[in-house]
């Protein structure tokens, strides 16, 4: 049977990846550890304490032992509002331009 195709878009728009590497010092080796710990939105990693972060990356070994959490939260919250403009601000502050 065939989906209309609004309702096929929306199903797909709803299952996307969403990128975590948008977030300053998150790379691919951090988002795939983030996303077996189940962190796999902005909202879930906007509502998770920096200290859990941590557990979760020394859970991973000591190559994440200088990832430093303290921003996810922040970052993750601009991006789950879509304020786009405000995440670039708040990364340049960060150094990351």
């Amino acid at each position: 049977e065939n989906f209309p195709e609004v309702a096929k878009d929306a199903f797909c728009n709803k299952i996307k990846h969403v990128d975590l590497q948008i977030i300053e010092w998150i790379g691919p080796k951090i988002e795939e550890l983030l996303k077996n710990a189940w962190i796999n939105s902005f909202k879930k990693l906007r509502d998770i304490s920096p200290n859990e972060l941590k557990v979760i990356l020394d859970r991973g070994g000591k190559q994440f032992s200088l990832a430093n959490p303290t921003t996810w939260w922040e970052q993750a919250k601009y991006a789950f509002n879509k304020k786009w403009n405000e995440l670039e601000k708040f990364q340049e502050l960060l150094g990351k331009k």
